[in-house]
């Protein structure tokens, strides 16, 4: 009984997915040699080969992370709701001036949608006969972005992007082969530079 109840409560809960990447540039310009197969796939970022006095160019290289969770539920089997969290974080190493950093979060970002219901208790069959002609669809996401510098080791700007796309999104089924859809979104950014 424990455990039966235990899946009916987390059966209208999707899976949560998880997603991790990395990124490295480099440039490292007046190479004596050519450097490794290690180096040339990205395996290693020391290319460990000679590099001549004079160069027109500099050295450049950056790194990034970006971090990406989502999951989401089904109440009832009609009302369904996504929800994501997003952080990207992009920063210099090696950089002519001074080196910046770079993050931005994306939290929350939702989409809730209403689909045919599978287990309504009470008028399953106008609801969903009414939500097959009348499908609405509305979405909200909430953006920082902030740029640092890490030679100096202050902030130097800060922006948030409030985004409902689409703040209503609504489907007319008019005939059976004959549908019209109309949406509505908007969009505010605040910015700061210091």
């Amino acid at each position: 009984y424990p455990l039966g109840l235990m899946r009916k409560l987390t059966s209208w809960i999707n899976p949560i997915s998880y997603k991790y990447q990395e990124t490295f540039n480099g440039s490292t310009p007046g190479m004596l040699n050519r450097p490794g197969f290690e180096y040339r796939l990205g395996l290693h970022r020391n290319a460990n080969v000679p590099i001549a006095n004079q160069s027109s160019s500099q050295p450049l290289s950056s790194e990034g992370r970006q971090y990406e969770a989502s999951t989401g539920f089904v109440f009832l089997g009609g009302l369904a709701l996504d929800v994501k969290l997003r952080r990207d974080i992009a920063r210099d190493l090696i950089k002519v001036g001074d080196r910046t950093e770079r993050i931005s979060s994306g939290w929350p970002d939702l989409n809730i949608r209403i689909q045919p219901f599978k287990s309504l208790p009470l008028f399953k069959g106008v609801v969903n006969k009414f939500i097959k002609i009348f499908t609405p669809r509305t979405a909200y996401g909430r953006q920082v972005r902030e740029e640092r510098n890490l030679t100096r080791g202050y902030l130097t700007s800060r922006g948030v992007t409030i985004s409902r796309s689409p703040l209503l999104q609504v489907n007319f089924k008019l005939f059976q082969a004959l549908s019209m859809t109309g949406s509505y979104s908007t969009t505010s950014t605040e910015s700061q530079t210091y």
